[in-house]
């Protein structure tokens, strides 16, 4: 576990397919499990920050939203980039 949060840490929350096999490999799990335990920990964030943005906790709690929509794991439409077409 420990080194998953290690990685997650330092990886900048996505992983390479090489690291998420090399990874896999050190802790005995399989890839997939390596890259679901990724998204978890991406939507537990992503969550987190949800609730305290809607809480008013402080200015600490909107630039962790502000983090985390400028990297694309908060809200919806943050990247203004649209698939509609007329």
């Amino acid at each position: 576990m420990s080194s998953l949060l290690a990685e997650f840490d330092d990886s900048g929350r996505y992983l390479t397919k090489e690291r998420e096999r090399r990874l896999a490999g050190e802790l005995g799990l399989r890839a997939g499990q390596v890259r679901v335990w990724f998204q978890n920990r991406r939507a537990k964030l992503k969550r987190a920050a949800a609730a305290a943005a809607g809480s008013g906790a402080g200015a600490g709690d909107s630039t962790l939203a502000r983090q985390l929509r400028e990297q694309g794991l908060y809200g919806h439409g943050g990247s203004g980039k649209s698939n509609k077409s007329s």
